[in-house]
């Protein structure tokens, strides 16, 4: 049962008080919503004059006072009581009966009151008062006064772990950028950053006891020891941390009470740690593709010296990072190089095991032992739940289903929730998105529904060992467009933020909508973060065209010639007559100057023709995935080739019937993200069917042609290699003749 701070006759009001007042003429749209909330009339202006009394953690007074100079342009004048004709008083004290990370927050005439039993507290209620104030506050942009209204707020979370994770690994952001980043989390009240800074593609952290690790393995190209991936071209692409910058920005996000965890992915993941030192890996030949599409990408678990490199690299890090927490990977393991391994068979059958998850967990007991030696506590992904029992003090990351997580706290491990087909926010928003698909589109309203404790029924014990949630963002689609970091990220994070801290009856999706375009998506605008908006719902009736608006006073706007809607488009009505054809009308909302995707209308992709047609490739057909399911006119199913494209390799379509049609979308490679895909070609026409002729060049996967006139055999003509392990060609998208 929570504690409370409140007076009994305070707790009476609270229960007969709305949870978020309905009847202010100044809604709050406070986010995440608290605990309890009690609104009262009158205001407090907070101005040049204004005093503070603090008494708690410097670094939180330095921060407070800090940012209130951005908004009124100097600090607050330091006193050692509180003023009571009209002051700021911060007090942190253990003694208070106030829940961990928990705070009151009282606004009346006499000034601002904050208490708290901890600085996590104390810092977390400062981020309430900031939502209270303009939005300035977080843009830097000076007022003479701030407006503040009367009320009581009683808070603590609902989770200790609220958590954000980055991939840094497929794509490498800067320094400055992960500092942003960590604002934008702690000003959603979330507490950890899970830094992903190793996988096939890219170590992230400088190791000076092992300098390859980022001399070789942090860079990728055609002459690099990591081959190019995920839309970074033939050049050299990459970047790490210096030591320097870890120091740097644990220091920053500890200011901004978020901890910094680590993580290092091992034993599969791990092609740029391979490239670097290749004597990790089993000495075996085995080109087997991961369920992640690389290949090489495994340590050999036999191998001692491999433990001793390890020891040695986690130590290090452990006096980067000073978080309790240390991330040891675990997921998506090809284990085909063991079984081919002299080392790990002799391993297996000194042991009796049968299994290579056994294999597994020898490996994953080997650094539970040296991340404790290091002083840390190990995490690692729902994987290592198998092949055997794990220590006591592991933590267990649920990605693949709820279902791991509630083994895992039966079994006696802690847990932290982060199921992908709620929280992976690398999925796609909408089928019409960049992003993965695997664990389905993932809209606003489908993360706010997740609940981490539903679904199964746990004793009081075991809730207790469900730590958390988390949202991940794995960066594979994140190369285009610009800041598609943030897109991606936002609202759907701030969704994630109250499934963390609002208590579970405090949260209803309408009101949270409310609150979102109410308020908080102009504090994220001044916050410098780019969002996604819900684009407007479209519906065909009887030949009229229904348009609703994704929210209150929402501009609309639309054309009708297949281009992308501006500002100075035409307002959309709320029904009009469909005098164009399907496919040229697309519409777009904005907030302020902000806009939604562009979105066409339902049902257009059932007008694409889809002729009979003949393929033929000379690049090697992947079992299940041969040349005919480029034409197969089904938008998951695709040609896979079994070995990268090389220079003069084809595709060929030739129609069984002369093609007419406006347009042909041609896509190599996976949809929405930049896998597999072909980086030089050319695509070639046959208008009589024997000669060809090159309409378009390829050099970003795709490509739309135009046709002069009917063809008859469209082929894609391959000038580089790919250096992936395959190249995939999907269905050509073709777009009929416009009748109007």
């Amino acid at each position: 049962m929570r504690k409370r701070v409140l007076s009994t006759i305070l707790t009476a009001f609270l229960c007969t008080s709305s949870m978020l007042s309905q009847q202010s003429n100044r809604p709050l749209n406070l986010l995440p919503a608290p605990l309890h909330i009690v609104e009262q009339d009158g205001e407090f202006k907070l101005t040049h004059a204004t005093t503070l009394h603090f008494k708690g953690n410097l670094s939180d007074k330095e921060y407070f006072q800090t940012e209130i100079e951005k908004l009124l342009g100097s600090r607050l004048k330091e006193v050692k009581r509180a003023d009571k004709r009209g002051g700021v008083s911060i007090i942190t004290d253990s003694s208070l009966d106030i829940p961990k990370e928990g705070y009151q927050l009282n606004i009346d005439k006499h000034g601002v009151s904050i208490k708290a039993s901890d600085s996590d507290g104390v810092f977390w209620a400062i981020q309430t008062l900031f939502q209270l104030l303009p939005s300035e506050i977080y843009s830097g942009r000076e007022v003479p006064e701030a407006t503040l209204p009367h009320l009581i707020i009683e808070d603590s979370p609902r989770f200790a772990w609220r958590g954000f994770m980055l991939d840094v690994s497929r794509q490498f952001f800067p320094k400055e950028y992960i500092i942003k980043y960590i604002d934008w989390l702690s000003m959603h009240k979330m507490n950890k950053f899970h830094w992903h800074l190793s996988d096939d593609n890219g170590w992230r952290v400088e190791i000076k006891s092992y300098p390859h690790l980022t001399e070789k393995g942090a860079w990728r190209g055609e002459n690099e020891v990591t081959p190019p991936a995920y839309g970074s071209g033939t050049g050299r692409y990459g970047g790490f941390y210096t030591q320097d910058d870890i120091r740097e920005i644990v220091a920053y996000a500890k200011q901004r009470h978020v901890e910094v965890i680590p993580e290092i992915d091992l034993p599969g993941h791990s092609r740029s740690s391979v490239g670097a030192y290749p004597e990790m890996a089993c000495t075996v030949e085995d080109t087997t593709i991961s369920v992640n599409g690389e290949v090489k990408n495994l340590l050999c678990v036999a191998r001692e010296e491999n433990y001793q490199m390890l020891e040695a690299i986690v130590s290090e890090m452990a006096q980067l990072f000073p978080s309790q927490y240390f991330h040891a990977g675990g997921d998506e393991v090809n284990p085909s190089p063991w079984t081919k391994c002299k080392k790990c068979s002799a391993l297996m059958e000194s042991n009796n095991w049968s299994d290579p998850h056994q294999l597994q967990n020898h490996f994953t007991r080997r650094m539970e032992s040296i991340v404790r030696k290091a002083g840390k506590r190990m995490i690692g992904w729902n994987e290592i739940i198998k092949g055997g029992e794990l220590d006591s003090s592991t933590i267990v990351f649920a990605w693949q289903a709820s279902k791991y997580g509630f083994e895992s706290v039966r079994r006696g491990w802690d847990c932290v929730m982060m199921p992908g087909e709620y929280t992976y926010i690398d999925m796609q928003y909408t089928s019409n998105e960049r992003g993965h698909n695997w664990a389905g589109a993932i809209e606003l309203d489908k993360i706010y529904s997740y609940d981490p404790l539903a679904g199964e029924t746990l004793s009081d014990e075991e809730r207790q060992r469900v730590l958390g949630v988390q949202a991940c963002l794995w960066a594979e689609s994140l190369d285009k467009p610009a800041r598609q970091v943030e897109y991606q990220s936002f609202p759907r994070l701030s969704a994630l933020a109250e499934i963390g801290w609002s208590a579970q009856e405090r949260r209803e999706y309408s009101d949270f909508y409310r609150r979102l375009y109410g308020s908080h998506l102009n504090r994220l605008k001044s916050a410098g973060a780019l969002f996604r908006l819900n684009p407007p719902k479209l519906n065909v009736v009887n030949g009229n065209i229904e348009v609703s608006s994704p929210y209150d006073l929402a501009e609309v706007r639309y054309t009708t010639d297949g281009t992308e809607p501006t500002v100075d488009s035409p307002l959309a009505p709320s029904s009009l007559k469909m005098e164009h054809f399907p496919r040229n009308y697309r519409f777009k909302a904005w907030y302020l100057d902000t806009p939604s995707p562009t979105i066409p209308l339902p049902g257009v992709d059932s007008l694409l023709l889809k002729p009979e047609v003949e393929v033929t490739t000379n690049m090697p057909e992947r079992d299940r995935w041969g040349a005919a399911l480029a034409a197969d006119w089904k938008p998951n199913s695709y040609f896979r080739s079994t070995r990268p494209c090389a220079p003069g390799d084809w595709f060929n379509f030739q129609f069984a019937e002369p093609l007419s049609c406006s347009s042909i979308h041609v896509e190599t490679g996976l949809s929405n993200i930049s896998r597999y895909q072909l980086l030089d070609g050319v695509v070639e026409v046959s208008y009589d069917g024997d000669s060809f002729e090159e309409i378009a060049k390829i050099t970003d996967g795709s490509v739309r042609i135009v046709p002069e006139r009917a063809i008859q055999q469209l082929r894609i003509r391959v000038l580089a290699a790919n250096y992936e392990p395959l190249l995939v060609i999907k269905d050509l998208r073709i777009e009929p003749l416009l009748s109007k």
